[in-house]
């Protein structure tokens, strides 16, 4: 379980360790990896832009687990 923030940014974020621990990678750079790419999201951006920015900077190659992602935008 990861939990950052970004000011101004109301997106819960959830997925599957497909993601992040991946064979032959360290675990903690992927998730610092996950953790950059969303930071770089425009603010105001739509849940549907987060999954396809985390999904093109973050989707191993090959891809060897499943890997589910599903973001949410809350209105504050």
């Amino acid at each position: 379980e990861t939990t950052f923030g970004r000011e101004g940014q109301h997106v819960l974020l959830l997925y599957t360790d497909g993601l992040t621990d991946v064979a032959g990678h360290d675990a903690e750079a992927r998730t610092a990896l996950l953790e950059r790419t969303v930071a770089a999201v425009p603010p105001g951006s739509d849940a549907e832009t987060v999954v396809d920015d985390v999904l093109a900077a973050c989707l191993p190659d090959p891809l060897r687990d499943d890997v589910a992602l599903l973001a949410v935008r809350l209105n504050p």
